[in-house]
């Protein structure tokens, strides 16, 4: 990562950051004391299940703007006259909202380590650890196909109502699915289809199916959202 871009957007993010942080570390840490059974088995299940749906809405905020032209064109053109690849510009701003994804994640997991070792609860790590890894592919897959609507929109709120609306008629293909028999297709067609808390925590065997499908739309959302951006014209 080149360092004076990652330096630009921790300076922009910074306080959003420690907010997002200390929630994701008090959640997992106070979650223990909702899911532990009569003989201190640690069962995160709310914890798993929304630590993704928290970080999925961070991936909505963050993204939906960072490259939006009225929201960012200045900074962007700022960025420009460094002498520095415009794909190069969006590639940072990719690698550095992973590496924010991975920070809070494992922010909120040492979290509910913690708060399990308070109550004396047991709590399988490398489970919780594998839960913790696909539900950051499955962040990164929302990520993907929410860079492709921030480039491509004139504005921030244009951008987030697309793909908020995406993101909530994903959701919902997959709890329809999921529940009646006839309509198991329209499960297969959610990205959070792919993601299955329960299973990952009984016996932490991944999906790697679903982890494929996850990591093909990682590459795929990026690949387009680079060769939009390239060609966009940037304006004040």
């Amino acid at each position: 990562m080149n360092l004076h871009l990652l330096q630009i957007n921790l300076r922009m993010s910074r306080l959003a950051l420690s907010s997002w942080a200390l929630g994701l570390f008090l959640y997992g840490a106070l979650s223990v004391f909702l899911v532990s059974d009569e003989r201190q088995t640690f069962l995160p299940q709310p914890y798993p299940g929304s630590f993704v749906l928290y970080l999925v809405i961070y991936a909505l905020v963050f993204s939906s703007g960072c490259l939006a032209r009225r929201q960012n064109d200045n900074m962007l053109l700022t960025l420009g006259s460094l002498p520095i690849n415009r794909r190069r510009i969006a590639i940072e701003k990719s690698a550095f909202f992973a590496l924010s994804v991975v920070v809070l994640a494992a922010i909120g997991l040492v979290g509910s380590i913690l708060g399990a070792g308070i109550v004396e609860a047991e709590i399988d790590i490398a489970h919780l650890a594998i839960l913790t890894a696909i539900g950051c592919l499955l962040v990164m897959a929302v990520f993907s196909y929410t860079l492709i609507a921030s480039v491509a929109c004139a504005n921030r709120s244009t951008a987030l109502a697309v793909v908020v609306l995406a993101t909530l008629g994903a959701y919902l293909a997959e709890m329809i699915g999921s529940g009646y028999e006839g309509l198991q297709w329209l499960a297969r067609i959610s990205i959070f289809h792919y993601y299955d808390p329960a299973m990952l925590l009984a016996n932490g065997n991944p999906d790697w199916q679903g982890i494929g499908i996850l990591a093909g739309l990682v590459i795929a959302g990026h690949a387009a959202a680079l060769a939009v951006f390239a060609r966009r014209d940037l304006t004040i």
